[in-house]
C-alpha cells in the first residue's frame, strides 16, 4: 500500500534529550542541565536519561520572553516617572560627578597629585 504525498521521515519526536534541548536553545549542555536541575525547564527522567517535551521548551522560551518584556516595561515606567531620560551617561546621574572621559581623567589626575604631594607617613626626612 502506497502513501503518495506523505513524508514518513518528518515525524516530530515526543521527547528530546538534554543534548538536543541544549542545541535547540543554543546553550551549552551544562546550562541545559542546570535549567532542568533548578526547575526552570520542566523535564522527566526516563531510566537514567532526562527528557524534555516540545511543550516544556516552548513554555521556557515564553517565560523568558515575558520576563524580558516586563523588565523593558519597568524601565519605560521608571523613565516616565522621572520625566523621561534626562542624562546622557550614568555618571551624569550622580550630582557633581564627572560626565566626560576628559573630566574623569582630570579628576583622577588631580586626586593623584594630592596623594603624591604628601610626604610619606614613616619618613624621617625633615
Amino acid at each position: 500500500c502506497s502513501q503518495e504525498g506523505t513524508d514518513m521521515t518528518a515525524v516530530t519526536p515526543l521527547f528530546y534529550d538534554l543534548r538536543e534541548t541544549a542545541t535547540m536553545l543554543r546553550v551549552d549542555y551544562s546550562t541545559a542541565w542546570n535549567l532542568v536541575n533548578t526547575g526552570q525547564l520542566k523535564a522527566m527522567q526516563i531510566g537514567r536519561r532526562w527528557k524534555v517535551t516540545q511543550t516544556a521548551i516552548d513554555a521556557f522560551v515564553q517565560q523568558g520572553t515575558e520576563a524580558v518584556q516586563l523588565r523593558a516595561q519597568g524601565h519605560r515606567n521608571a523613565c516616565e516617572r522621572i520625566g523621561g531620560r534626562t542624562w546622557a551617561s550614568s555618571n551624569e546621574a550622580t550630582p557633581g560627578g564627572p560626565t566626560s572621559p576628559r573630566q574623569v581623567a582630570s579628576a583622577l589626575d588631580s586626586r593623584l597629585r594630592q596623594l603624591t604631594a604628601r610626604p610619606p607617613r614613616n619618613s624621617t626626612i625633615g
